[in-house]
């Protein structure tokens, strides 16, 4: 090979590294410019309002029936502060919460959360277990 092939053929391969290096940082910058735009509003999917949001904390302090699995389990005592009493405990040996989430009512035990997703009506809850179990809580009136 002559030195003038050479010396093209180092030309050549230069240009084609430098137009490829041109073009990857175009299309880059294009990629990046097209994933920040936002979605037309109409695009967007609008807020679905959640029954959980209306609820108010004062109307869902009482007693109410725990079914488990078509299964009556007992009363549960939901308190003010947040705090409960499961099914067969007279007072509570370890602190259990509750709270109201976005989608669900939510029943903090030490072994895990349980979430009511479903309201069926006034004071009737359902959500179902990681088996696929229906529970149900069912208030009831305060007994004099």
């Amino acid at each position: 090979m002559s030195e003038f092939q050479e010396k093209l053929g180092r030309k050549l391969l230069l240009a084609w590294a430098l137009a490829s290096t041109i073009f990857a940082v175009l299309v880059t910058i294009l990629l990046i410019s097209s994933v920040g735009r936002e979605a037309p509003a109409q695009a967007r999917p609008s807020v679905i309002e959640s029954p959980f949001l209306a609820l108010k904390e004062e109307d869902l302090v009482g007693r109410y029936k725990w079914i488990d699995g078509g299964k009556d389990k007992g009363v549960i005592e939901l308190r003010a502060d947040h705090s409960f009493i499961a099914p067969g405990e007279r007072k509570p040996a370890v602190v259990h919460q509750w709270d109201i989430g976005r989608d669900a009512l939510l029943l903090g035990f030490y072994a895990g959360v349980h979430r009511f997703t479903n309201i069926e009506s006034a004071g009737i809850f359902t959500g179902y277990k990681v088996d696929g179990t229906v529970v149900r809580m069912e208030k009831i009136p305060w007994e004099k």
